[in-house]
């Protein structure tokens, strides 16, 4: 519409009527007048080109004022543009349904100047400003959209792939609730076996939760970097929150804060260091279906109170643990009936993917969400990231020392009060794939399964459960058997399991090479797994 020529269109089959209402819209100063003699023929008008106004008869033949009224507001490209019905003053009835229909106003005939002029002036009063709403919130939209690019440009959106020396699997995604949201994940390497991630989630949602996050991301990488340079030999992540608590409480007048899970995963070791501010606790995924929480002590979100000293745990991951972190969004996830996922929910899903690799663990949770919501407008900004811990035999060796296969003896031992007897199976498996892929020389795989029933009946079993998978075809199998039955012996095993009553795991890198059947040989200090 233009503000000085605004485009009419009057429809009437009365060549008199229209006649008549043509000309006194041109007194008032409407010049841009068009007239159809039918709703067909004013169907195809509207089709061809913008109008700002159409004056619709009520009763024509071949279509009536309903029917092109119908198919005008069912139209998304034309359905805005105002209508004035026109009518008799005895057809109010009719004007009612039109109303109803979508119609903007009604004119009884014989046409009133005034009236003619008030109606018409406020109908297009009425879509001038609808027309400037439309630009203001499509100029919005286009900047949120910029805005929504720029923020998924802050998050990493490339996942590095599991190497010999970074043996991790990462995948990570950000779902906001608007077209910006308050949530936040970040992962990076500052040193070649450190591995720093976080998932925080900010007070409120929209452009102002996303200001904060950015902030926040930006001071998390700050503070690591300023540790490297003042020489810090570990990214300590309670000494990170601390510098990023301080400077968020800085001119906060709006009183917002953010919850944060941040870690720091040794890859060479599986020693994970974590601080949480806050943040709901990630769930550690282990092989056969086991979900614990890491837990620690509860602690403020940043932003609250600057003097806030927060503290670090450890963790030790095992060899294929998922670590999963995520914001509240994913467990308050709400259907149509307000019925949230919910915790027990979550774990279930994650235990059925203790199998999965990072990507499909994400992704599984997404699905399941989104299944589950079943197109219920999201509450909140939904973000998680997953992360499995995968090194290869090799890894673990070098991470022993400077000592070489041939020099140690390696016993790990699974509890099988956790485990069922299949995951044992399942997580060793890994363990021997990683051996035959780096072919360790002079060494041999050793997988053990037996009753603890004391060491006396392990070593009379151990003969018929031992089985030897040779790597090189140069060691020997009995060698191997000597050196089972002599760790049985002199209660190594029993150490490692913790004395519970159940089925034991047992993998050993042996060296075949070296003799084992000394009366008590010493049990090698250097134990993982």
């Amino acid at each position: 519409m233009t503000c000085l020529e605004p485009r009419l269109l009057v429809v009437d089959d009365n060549e008199d009527n229209r006649y008549t209402l043509r000309q006194r819209l041109k007194r008032q100063g409407y010049t841009n007048v068009e007239a159809a003699t039918n709703g067909r023929e004013a169907l195809d008008l509207l089709r061809q080109g913008e109008f700002d106004l159409v004056l619709l008869d009520v009763m024509m033949p071949e279509m009536n004022g309903y029917e092109v009224l119908e198919q005008l507001k069912a139209d998304p490209r034309r359905r805005d543009i105002p209508v004035i019905m026109i009518s008799a003053l005895d057809q109010l009835e009719s004007v009612i349904r039109c109303v109803e229909l979508g119609a903007e106003d009604y004119l009884p005939k014989p046409f009133n100047p005034t009236l003619l002029a008030a109606r018409v002036g406020a109908s297009l009063e009425k879509k001038r400003l609808r027309d400037e709403l439309r630009a203001s919130l499509s100029r919005l939209e286009k900047e949120l959209e910029a805005a929504r690019r720029l923020q998924a440009s802050m998050l990493p959106r490339e996942f590095p792939a599991r190497t010999e020396q970074q043996p991790v699997d990462l995948h990570a995604l950000m779902q906001p609730a608007r077209e910006v949201g308050g949530d936040l994940y970040d992962f990076f390497y500052p040193a070649p076996d450190r591995l720093c991630f976080l998932v925080a989630d900010v007070s409120g949602k929209g452009a102002d939760a996303a200001m904060f996050m950015a902030r926040t991301r930006s001071l998390v990488r700050m503070a690591v970097e300023l540790l490297h340079e003042v020489g810090a030999t570990d990214v300590a992540p309670h000494r990170v929150l601390n510098t990023v608590n301080r400077e968020l409480c800085q001119n906060n007048r709006e009183k917002m804060f953010v919850s944060v899970f941040m870690g720091v995963l040794d890859v060479g070791t599986g020693e994970l260091a974590f601080a949480n501010a806050g943040h709901p606790p990630p769930c550690r995924i282990g092989i056969g279906r086991r979900i614990e929480r890491l837990s620690s002590t509860p602690q403020p979100p940043l932003g609250i109170r600057p003097a806030t000293c927060y503290t670090t745990s450890a963790f030790q991951l095992e060899v294929a643990d998922t670590l999963f972190v995520c914001t509240d969004g994913v467990s308050e996830a709400a259907n149509a009936a307000q019925e949230m996922y919910g915790d027990e929910r979550l774990q279930a899903l994650l235990a059925s993917s203790s199998d999965s690799d990072a990507q499909a663990v994400v992704m599984q949770v997404k699905d399941a969400i989104d299944a589950f919501a079943a197109g219920a407008p999201p509450a909140d900004d939904v973000t998680m990231l997953a992360l499995r811990w995968r090194p290869s035999a090799g890894a673990r060796w070098a991470a022993l020392g400077s000592a070489q296969p041939a020099d140690r003896v390696v016993v790990a031992a699974v509890d099988g009060e956790r485990f069922e007897q299949a995951a044992h199976l399942e997580q060793l498996s890994h363990l021997a794939h990683d051996t035959a892929e780096n072919q360790l020389r002079g060494s041999s795989f050793c997988f053990v399964r037996c009753d603890q029933q004391g060491p006396e009946r392990r070593a009379r079993q151990v003969d018929d459960l031992l089985q030897v998978h040779q790597d090189t075809g140069l060691a020997r199998a009995e060698q191997g058997a000597q050196a089972i039955h002599e760790l049985l012996r002199v209660g190594a095993v029993d150490a490692a399991c913790k004395g519970h009553d159940a089925h034991v795991a047992l993998l050993c890198f042996l060296d075949l090479q070296r003799t084992f059947c000394h009366d008590r040989p010493r049990v090698p200090s250097s134990t993982v797994w």
